[in-house]
């Protein structure tokens, strides 16, 4: 359920943030509208396909093997995706990404074991 409310929340704040990027950035050649309805959309469904494991399986280990090779998947898609659109090597685009989305999510799993582990312990 956190997930869900997480995944929620983020993709409107990214659209939200999209949408003030494109109205600042265009100011008249780019509707920021549409800019804030992709950026959602896209968000919303790449974080619901990394988070549908875990409400399809019980076994956590499992799901979260599924998890990351989605996410595999979803920086592959987004790599060939971005190499087209702006005529930029494949390799590199999908080697800095997978190394900016795995660091971030290396990251986020060391702080959050440290929370558990430090800091939740102490509110008991």
């Amino acid at each position: 359920m956190v997930g869900i409310i997480t995944t929620f929340s983020t993709a409107i704040r990214a659209g939200a943030f999209q949408y003030l990027e494109t109205d600042i950035e265009a100011r008249g050649s780019k509707n920021p509208l549409i800019a804030f309805f992709y950026t959602f959309a896209g968000f919303f469904i790449a974080a619901t396909f990394l988070i549908f494991p875990f409400l399809l399986f019980d076994n956590i280990h499992f799901s979260a093997a599924i998890m990351l090779f989605n996410s595999f998947v979803l920086i592959l898609f987004f790599s060939y995706y971005f190499s087209v659109l702006k005529n930029i090597p494949f390799k590199k685009n999908f080697k800095d990404i997978f190394i900016v989305s795995y660091g971030i999510a290396l990251l986020t799993f060391f702080i959050s074991l440290a929370v558990k582990n430090y800091l939740l312990p102490s509110f008991h």
